[in-house]
């Protein structure tokens, strides 16, 4: 009885294995690694804060290859922390399997005082919205004109 149950084990773990090598072989080519893999949104562009801290300043989001960057366009009154135009303030945002993206911006507070923090993104044709991050600014920005 015990041999039965083994070669029955063995059969099932040989069928097992081939249906999900198949599976794996059958596997569209492409640039998605899973099935349910959503587009990144479109990130670039020029994008509005929205926090009266840092009113007026501008974003432009550029995207080469797989990363994106942003750089500040206009300042706005984000320059009494220090922040200059022409200034890196999002880097390395990266595309997730979600259709996100994910990197770090630059934070500043009024004592000058300059860390990079995590930041995950939503993007949309319409808007930019910051999911995590540790400054309201960065919430439901709308597109600059």
């Amino acid at each position: 009885m015990s041999q039965h149950r083994l070669r029955a084990g063995v059969g099932t773990f040989a069928i097992v294995s081939l249906l999900l090598g198949a599976t794996a072989d059958a596997a569209p080519s492409g640039d998605k690694k899973y099935p349910w893999e959503r587009p990144p949104g479109p990130i670039a562009g020029l994008w509005r804060v929205t926090c009266a801290d840092s009113a007026g300043m501008t974003v432009q989001v550029t995207v080469n290859g797989k990363l994106a960057n942003g750089v500040i366009k206009n300042v706005g009154a984000a320059r009494r922390f220090g922040y200059r135009s022409g200034e890196q303030i999002f880097k390395n945002l990266k595309p997730s399997y979600e259709g996100r993206w994910s990197g770090h911006h630059k934070w500043r507070d009024v004592s000058g005082k300059v860390r990079w923090d995590p930041i995950f993104f939503e993007a949309s044709a319409t808007r930019l919205h910051a999911l995590m991050t540790t400054d309201n600014c960065f919430h439901n920005m709308p597109r600059a004109k």
